[in-house]
């Protein structure tokens, strides 16, 4: 069965100085799998900020789901996903999300 990809291009704008563009893909089992252990490590950390917390959720889920990227430095640090401007990063967050709906209903939107 083929898997659901989409091609994500987000272009450079005065908010967001980056031209990127991006393969999000739905994950097969071993990715699926792999994405659940770095979620599972994630709730383990003893970071008690309920935001960084959320930031690294969303790294995961961009992350997984991201088969090639052009334009930024990949693969991705957290660091660096967290320097991105924000306006960037809602949107592939919003195009990881359209090829795998049911990361947003596991993730409460």
């Amino acid at each position: 069965m083929p898997k659901k990809t989409a091609v994500f291009e987000y272009r450079e704008t005065p908010e967001a100085p980056v031209s990127v563009t991006l393969l999000i893909t739905e994950p097969d089992t071993v990715t699926s799998m792999r994405r659940e252990r770095l979620l599972a490590e994630a709730a383990l950390e003893s970071d008690a900020d309920p935001e960084k917390k959320r930031r690294r959720r969303l790294y995961i889920d961009v992350t997984t789901a991201t088969a090639r990227a052009e334009g930024i430095p990949w693969p991705l640090s957290f660091e660096a996903f967290c320097a991105l401007p924000p306006a960037f990063t809602a949107e592939w967050i919003k195009a990881v999300w359209r090829v795998n709906v049911g990361w947003l209903l596991l993730a409460g939107g």
